[in-house]
């Protein structure tokens, strides 16, 4: 038997969204005939990405084809399918399509020793073919096109994989929590798998930068309140997995100290600091930025020599600080002044 197979639905049931989801008067208007076909220019069934290359990239194979009995199956488990539920404009939309065109993309499904079939992807096409069976009676809509994996031949992390995978090329549109979920979900299915140079397979399968896959995994780990900070964006993506990087406990005493944070202040903590020194070097930081500037003293001239060039340096300098002379790339100057122009002689 599979784990976490859950027989009873919470989202696919006609009785689940004749009212509280609110589209089941709009379809039966479409379903009648009183409802014009929709003119989008992308029809609401298109994938950002190919559905049949995530599912050989996972598996190793594209499952079989066939139609499965709606009363043979169950949705997802919810703790794989934490993503952000369809509106109900784009379940119109859907449905319309469907209705109009045919199901253009089949849902993926895995079998149970039992005879029961688990939803890897399509819930939404699920819950849309259960209405439209309420609504026309038609036999068309009491089965559902489906790929499908024979029981044994994937495991739950490889499911849960597709899950994840497939909602993440298949939505228009992510919410940050949606992407940290379905990218860290990526991250945990690979290390567990074995694979090496996880960020930049993670990067390369949902065409991202490997800092993007990197930043989209800790911020997954933030708790609630600091990811609420950054999806308010009150920080930034690299101060938010700067955090995310540090253990909860640590997240929770930074928390505390919400009021005097920014990313600045955020990125100036290493991301190797000991927990239990993470605090300790933030009070060090914020010492050090309240104390009051300090300009160096001093003038500077240069002069061109038949060897090269000569430097002269006038003034009184603190005692503390050495001159140092650095050739910097010119993409690199303007942001190597800013953050060190209380250190710099600049010449008059």
């Amino acid at each position: 038997m599979l784990k976490n197979f859950k027989a009873t639905s919470t989202k696919a049931q006609p009785k689940d969204i004749q009212h509280p989801v609110g589209v089941s008067e709009r379809i039966r208007s479409i379903v009648a005939g009183e409802t014009a076909p929709s003119s989008t220019d992308k029809t609401p069934q298109e994938n950002r990405g190919d559905v049949n290359t995530v599912l050989f990239d996972v598996i190793g194979s594209h499952g079989e084809f066939r139609s499965i009995p709606l009363n043979l199956l169950v949705p997802t488990p919810d703790e794989w399918n934490r993503f952000t539920p369809i509106s109900d404009e784009k379940k119109v939309l859907m449905a319309d399509s469907i209705y109009r065109n045919g199901l253009q993309q089949p849902i993926v499904v895995r079998e149970a020793e039992d005879g029961i079939f688990q939803i890897l992807a399509g819930n939404t096409r699920t819950e849309i073919y259960r209405l439209l069976l309420d609504l026309t009676h038609k036999d068309l809509y009491k089965s559902i096109p489906a790929v499908v994996y024979k029981h044994g031949t994937i495991t739950d992390d490889q499911a849960r994989e597709i899950v994840s995978d497939t909602n993440y090329i298949q939505r228009a549109e992510l919410s940050k929590s949606d992407r940290a979920f379905a990218i860290h979900t990526k991250v945990e299915a690979l290390r567990k798998s074995g694979i090496k140079k996880v960020f930049e397979k993670v990067a390369e399968d949902f065409n991202l930068k490997r800092s993007s896959a990197y930043y989209w995994d800790s911020i997954f780990k933030l708790i609630p309140e600091f990811f609420q900070l950054y999806e308010n964006d009150q920080l930034d993506i690299k101060a938010s997995a700067r955090i995310g990087g540090f253990p909860e406990n640590v997240q929770r005493k930074l928390y505390e100290e919400r009021d005097i944070l920014t990313n600045e202040i955020i990125m100036k903590i290493p991301a190797n600091t000991y927990p239990e020194l993470v605090i300790k070097k933030l009070h060090e930081i914020i010492d050090e930025m309240s104390r009051p500037v300090q300009k160096t003293q001093g003038n500077w001239s240069i002069h061109d020599t038949s060897s090269g060039y000569s430097i002269t340096i006038y003034g009184k300098q603190e005692s503390d600080r050495k001159p140092v002379l650095l050739f910097l790339p010119e993409k690199k100057l303007k942001g190597f002044m800013k953050k060190y122009d209380e250190y710099i002689l600049h010449q008059d």
